[in-house]
This record gives structure tokens, sequence and C-alpha cells, in this order.
């Protein structure tokens, strides 16, 4: 405390923080550290000012807490060829406080089936294969684990006893299965989810409205007529997504139909 001169004055000092939870002072000034950001402490020599007006100075504060923990998260546990998707990537102090603004390092374990940038984006490489993406920030690592697998290139629907024609039959109130395949060049692809919609319900009934493909590249859905008489169009969509914001999108999702008539 100084008067207009310049000269030291003894005078009660109260100490404050405006942001306690980020740094708490005591009464002698001390200042501790409780999480990251930034803080402003006030001395204040309260009344002592002219005319009893409170006398305030502040010091801004800024905390930086280590990083103590990561954690790196994908989308998906999967990623296609030229397809992109980003990862998330958490860090936390040691009272598990979620905190910002640090640098974080990505890394890949195989670059031919999984490439990673320097902000966590990753892209397909095309090499069958799985890979490890590391994110490491001042001395913490995470490591999330993506399987680089083919894009669908093709898909056909057949129904029993491979019947491929577009106009197929149904007898009233019956059952048939019919598979659709998903393949990448000729080679079948697993783990596709496949949506099933059906433009005229009234007419027939799917037993799933979504299948994942098995080893074959196969997925199976029951159709069931109804007691009338119509035609709907059975609608299979590869529904894996190409790329997750804020990559670049892909074109995975083809679609193939057949169409069933009830007599």
């Amino acid at each position: 405390a100084k008067d207009a001169a310049g000269n030291i004055l003894s005078r009660a000092i109260t100490w404050v923080s405006l942001a306690p939870n980020i740094a708490s002072v005591n009464a002698t000034g001390l200042v501790t550290a409780n999480a990251g950001g930034s803080a402003t402490i006030q001395a204040r020599a309260n009344g002592a000012g002219v005319g009893g007006v409170d006398v305030v100075g502040t010091a801004a504060i800024t905390v930086n807490v280590p990083v103590h923990s990561i954690s790196v998260t994908s989308p998906r546990s999967f990623v296609v060829a030229s397809d992109t998707m980003h990862l998330t990537v958490v860090l936390r102090d040691a009272l598990n406080n979620v905190i910002t603004g640090r640098p974080v390092t990505f890394a890949s374990s195989a670059p031919a089936s999984a490439t990673v940038n320097t902000s966590g984006i990753v892209s397909g490489g095309g090499a069958a294969g799985n890979a490890d993406i590391t994110a490491t920030s001042q001395g913490n690592s995470a490591t999330v684990q993506l399987r680089s697998i083919a894009g669908v290139t093709a898909m056909a629907v057949t129904g029993p006893a491979n019947n491929v024609a577009l106009d197929t039959l149904l007898s009233r109130t019956q059952t048939k299965t019919y598979t659709v395949t998903v393949t990448a060049g000729g080679a079948p692809v697993s783990g596709v989810t496949i949506a099933i919609s059906n433009n005229n319900p009234s007419a027939m009934s799917t037993s799933a409205s979504n299948v994942t493909t098995n080893g074959l590249g196969q997925g199976s859905v029951n159709v069931t007529a109804s007691s009338f008489t119509g035609s709907a169009s059975i609608t299979f969509v590869a529904t894996r997504a190409g790329a997750i914001p804020p990559g670049m999108p892909g074109s995975n999702t083809p679609a193939v139909s057949i169409r069933i008539v009830v007599p």
C-alpha cells in the first residue's frame, strides 16, 4: 500500500481469489494451485482510500496442471481404405479433472493399414490387418486398436434356391429367406451392417431392420407376405459410414433391392 507520493503505508490487507477452485489464497497472500486454468488474486485495502473507498490491487495467475492420464477413443473399431475418422483424446490431472491446451502426438503401429496425422485424424491405408494408434502427452500414452477392412464395392441379393429375379412371388402369409452378399474386389466382407427397408409394410414384413454380414459376407432376412395382394421393394443398404467429420467422406454405401409380389 502506497500514498500518492509513493511512500509505503502500513495498512491491513485482505486477500481474495476470484476463482478459488483454480487458485486459492490465504490471509498472508500465499497462493495454492487447485486446478488448471486462470484466476485473479486481489489484495484489498478496504476503506483505506480517499473518502473511505476500497483500494484494490490485482495479479493474474495461470495454473498449469501436469497431465496425469490420457485416454483415446475412436468412433468405431475399424477403418476403410481412403476413409477417415477423428479420434477423441481426453487428458486428466491427478484429481481426474479434464485439462486442455496440452500438446498431443499420435503414432500408428501399422501405417499400411491405418495412418494418423497430427490432429488425430485416422485414414485407412488399405492393407488388411490391425493398427495400434497411440496418443501421447507429457509422457502419458494411451492406445486404441483399429481394424483395417476393405470397402464395400458390390452387393447382391438372392432369394430361395438362388433366385436372383427382381420380381419374385410369395403366396399369402408365406415366409421366404433372402440373402444379401457384400463383396470387395470379389472377396466377401464380414462385419458390415446392412439396413433393411420395406416400402410397403402392409404387403409384407421383414424379420429384421438390419443384419450384419458373416464370414462369407452374407446376411439374411425373412420376408413374410401379408394376407392381401400387393407388391413391395425390399432394399438393402450397407450402412457402414465412410468418414466421420472432420475427415473427408467416403463412398461405402451401395444398395440393392428386390421386388416381391404377393399374388
